[in-house]
């Protein structure tokens, strides 16, 4: 391709037409510059591509997380729902000294708590990306910080709860 140019280029500055060489000089220019404009157009199609797939990864990954979550919330509610049962048959005296030995789930009540553990490392990840993610997720980024906001509520009630709880164990 190279010689077929310089063919040409060769051929008008041999005939001394100065005006076709110019002519023929700013075509040549043109085409470098479509080339130019044709493979950055190409890269940032391959990059929005590179950046969505990395995208949907991350909204899988948070979507399992969020399972978990709720797997986890679940099973506190559970736990709590089963000790406040068992509570209230203590205080309205439904229970004897004999269940309290041999009901396990009695027997362990002081010692039973659940503090709720959420993953969030991709939600986090999810908000980090927020200026490179579509104005589509925005409602997506929204929920997720509103979810990162109560859970830093929960880390801050977490350690006076568990003072709470082992204080009066003891």
């Amino acid at each position: 391709m190279i010689k077929f140019f310089r063919k040409i280029r060769r051929k008008i500055l041999d005939e001394g037409s100065l005006k076709r060489y110019i002519i023929y000089s700013i075509g040549e220019i043109i085409l470098v510059v479509i080339g130019i404009l044709i493979a950055v157009q190409l890269n940032n199609w391959n990059q929005e591509r590179i950046r969505n797939a990395e995208l949907e990864v991350l909204l899988d990954k948070v979507e399992e997380d969020l399972i978990q979550n709720i797997k986890a919330t679940s099973d506190a509610i559970e736990i709590y729902y089963i000790n406040d049962s068992l509570t209230r048959k203590i205080i309205n005296e439904e229970v004897t000294i004999k269940d309290y030995y041999n009901d396990k789930m009695l027997g362990n009540l002081l010692f039973r708590n659940q503090l709720l553990r959420l993953n969030t490392e991709n939600i986090n990840k999810l908000i980090e990306k927020e200026e490179l993610i579509s104005s589509k997720y925005q409602t997506i980024i929204k929920i997720a910080k509103e979810l990162i906001k109560s859970i830093i509520y929960n880390d801050y009630t977490e350690e006076p709860l568990k003072n709470f709880f082992y204080g009066n164990i003891d």
